[in-house]
């Protein structure tokens, strides 16, 4: 998608890194988000396909560019999670109050 060459790594290797750069402020995502990722299932559409007769509308690649491009835009949706005036400035009453603390 974006024209990058592959490199195979260690997983060992590629925590220790994010690890490291974590632990030195250089990057924001604890190495347990590289765990998470390596451990998420392939999952395959095939049954939804044949079952349902589904076909997707847009390919993953689309689908993550226009997720990329919403992000770069600022753009927001009607539904709470997404709502531009619910989140940011509009969800300080969560923080002030602790809702959703641990």
């Amino acid at each position: 998608m974006v024209g990058a060459r592959r490199l195979r790594m260690s997983p060992r290797i590629v925590r220790a890194a994010a690890d490291v750069t974590y632990r030195l402020r250089l990057q924001p995502a604890e190495p347990g988000w590289v765990d998470m990722g390596l451990g998420v299932p392939l999952m395959s559409t095939e049954r939804a396909r044949e079952e349902l007769g589904w076909s997707p509308r847009r390919t993953a690649v689309e689908a993550i560019r226009e997720l990329v491009d919403g992000m770069r835009e600022g753009a927001d949706d009607r539904t709470a999670p997404l709502a531009r005036s619910t989140s940011g400035p509009g969800r300080i009453r969560e923080f002030v109050t602790g809702v959703g603390g641990r």
